[in-house]
């Protein structure tokens, strides 16, 4: 057998294969709507793991890519749950998500949710120039996600997920729908998700005591890689290109992770990453740990970022795959 011959038809194939799924990604990647200033909660991420290699997303392998690629759904072998925690300024904010997803006769279906809650919040009122809490009330922000994946063959999968937005506070309420979808390639050497967030342009549709008021979710497009290290076993290395058309930005993002040959159901992992601030473009950087016991998964991330009030942020979610 001529192995050099064989190595370069294969890679011909992956060649023709991408060039017709990233067409594909740049047709889905045209704006649909103007800008909006409403940020969806996945931004922050889903998981330690993601987190732990530059918030670089599509390649969980478990229930929390739902959140993700729902093409990436495919990695799951039967029953996946994900749970994620993480609290900011100060235990002030609470956020977290959730999801499960089962393996059927064809493909797989998951439901799940993110959100967060902002409570005692004072709604104060004014006596002789004296302001007063007259009353104390919550703000939860939750978004409602479901999804189905299908392998179109051993190396491609499609999915895709909708997504229910909800939000309160005080007297104003909102709702809104919207669609992901994504596809996920998994070759030998390479592997690829291709995402499209939120690609329907639809708006949150906020009521007021006295109006109403449509904000649009805004797109974000992303296509990530994974690329395994051959020479150092256990090494991959991962790169993200994120574009978001309503602020005119495009994010990168880059990590890498290493399973350790002394143990191998430990791995260290590090990451780096762009991300918004209004029209800013900032940065931050993160590191993460996971020990994976194969029915139970543990991840840990720590990222540290440029916000002075808190800028040591911590991580931490759980998968259990059945």
């Amino acid at each position: 057998m001529n192995v050099p011959k064989v190595f370069e038809i294969k890679l011909k194939l992956i060649i023709i294969r991408l060039m017709w799924l990233s067409c594909l990604f740049l047709f889905l990647a045209c704006p649909l709507s103007a800008s909006s200033t409403y940020e969806p909660l996945s931004d922050i991420g889903n998981s330690a793991g993601m987190i732990g290699i530059g918030n670089i997303e599509g390649f969980d392998e478990g229930a929390a890519s739902l959140m993700q690629n729902p093409a990436s759904l495919s990695t799951i072998y039967r029953i996946s749950i994900s749970t994620f925690y993480a609290s900011f300024l100060k235990n002030d904010v609470q956020f977290m998500s959730g999801a499960i997803a089962c393996r059927l006769p064809v493909g797989v279906v998951a439901i799940g949710a993110i959100g967060t809650e902002i409570g005692g919040i004072d709604h104060t009122g004014q006596n002789n120039g004296q302001y007063y809490s007259e009353s104390m009330f919550s703000y939860r922000d939750i978004t409602y996600k479901a999804g189905y994946e299908v392998d179109l063959s051993r190396d491609i999968h499609v999915g895709v997920a909708g997504s229910y937005f909800t939000q309160q506070s005080y007297q104003s309420s909102a709702w809104g729908v919207n669609l992901d979808a994504g596809v996920y390639i998994n070759f030998d050497a390479l592997e690829v998700s291709l995402t499209g967030k939120n690609i329907l342009g639809k708006a949150l549709h906020y009521k007021e005591p006295t109006a109403t008021v449509n904000l649009v979710v805004p797109a974000t497009y992303l296509m990530s890689v994974r690329i395994p290290l051959g020479i150092l076993p256990g090494m991959n290395f991962y790169g993200q290109y994120k574009s978001v058309p309503a602020h005119h930005k495009e994010l990168l993002a880059a990590g890498a992770r290493y399973e350790l040959p002394i143990f191998s159901m430990l791995s260290i992992s590090a990451g780096w990453q762009e991300y918004l601030v209004l029209d800013a473009v900032q940065n931050k950087t993160s590191v993460g740990v996971v020990l994976n016991m194969q029915t139970l998964k543990l991840n840990f991330a720590y990222e540290k970022s440029n916000y002075f009030q808190q800028d040591n942020q911590y991580y931490f979610s759980v998968d259990l795959n059945l």
